[in-house]
């Protein structure tokens, strides 16, 4: 991909996603956008960036061939230990949780943390609600399903997989009482005006600031902040930092952050 056409792409992502697509990345955007090109008949990446140009729905397909989705059920397993204990300390005061994980992907974040509340509280699990967003329409609609290939799962344990999935011809599917804790939607996390329901237990963003630069992570960060119960939650991916944008947070150790307690007036 030619110097010109690769950054025509990149700012273009940039503008849509708030992604930043350093130099080096030609030919993973050729890749990502080849498939396209053919399905829609046009002569090549040129007049595909012309098509964006012109605005229309073919952005949302840019943005889902564009757009990286690498997840796994249980990844960085410490938060969810972390989730576990939040889960028991918050029934042992009466109190359920509500969580938002911000970059969904193709579901197995989401599940996870509805398979750790039911281990965790049982069929009391039902007072809790995940919700689960991402920017690619395509793995959220893969997410609603449930639905994985063997493979997906093969490390997860016999103990779990007869709790929480059931065989689905070639498949395995989350069952529906798992299931039904998380609720799915698309949502880009660049957009001036998130349509969430806020007050939020804990916050699940893991694994995507690295895809932003800094001003574009504050501002993230900041709305995050925002969406937090006070004594809430923040994680995000161990390769990642908020050092220095995270004003409204207090760190607790690397890739966990929590809004403080509001002050209580004196008497």
């Amino acid at each position: 991909m030619a110097p010109e056409l690769f950054k025509a792409f990149s700012e273009l992502t940039y503008r849509h996603t708030g992604i930043v697509l350093a130099d080096g990345n030609e030919h993973l955007v050729a890749g990502r956008i080849r498939g396209r090109v053919r399905a829609l008949g046009l002569a090549g990446a040129p007049e595909y960036l012309a098509l964006l140009r012109a605005g229309g729905p073919e952005l949302d397909e840019f943005v889902n061939a564009i757009t990286t989705n690498v997840t796994a059920f249980f990844r960085e397993p410490e938060h969810f230990k972390l989730l576990h204990r939040a889960a028991r300390k918050k029934a042992a005061e009466g109190r359920s949780l509500r969580i938002w994980c911000a970059a969904a992907s193709s579901g197995e974040e989401p599940y996870s943390i509805a398979i750790t509340l039911r281990e965790a509280l049982g069929d009391s699990a039902d007072r809790c609600s995940v919700f689960a967003t991402d920017i690619n329409s395509e793995v959220i609609e893969h997410a609603r399903t449930g639905r994985y290939e063997q493979r997906v799962v093969a490390n997860l344990g016999d103990d779990l997989m007869a709790r929480h999935f059931e065989r689905d011809g070639d498949l395995v599917a989350v069952v529906p009482a798992t299931r039904r804790l998380v609720t799915f939607s698309t949502l880009n996390l660049i957009e001036p005006a998130w349509r969430l329901p806020g007050g939020f237990d804990i916050v699940f963003c893991r694994n995507v600031m690295i895809y932003f630069d800094r001003p574009t992570q504050a501002g993230i960060v900041s709305r995050l902040t925002g969406q937090l119960r006070p004594g809430g939650l923040l994680l995000v991916g161990h390769s990642e930092s908020l050092a220095g944008l995270c004003p409204g947070l207090t760190t607790l150790r690397p890739s966990i952050y929590q809004r403080p307690l509001a002050h209580r007036r004196a008497s």
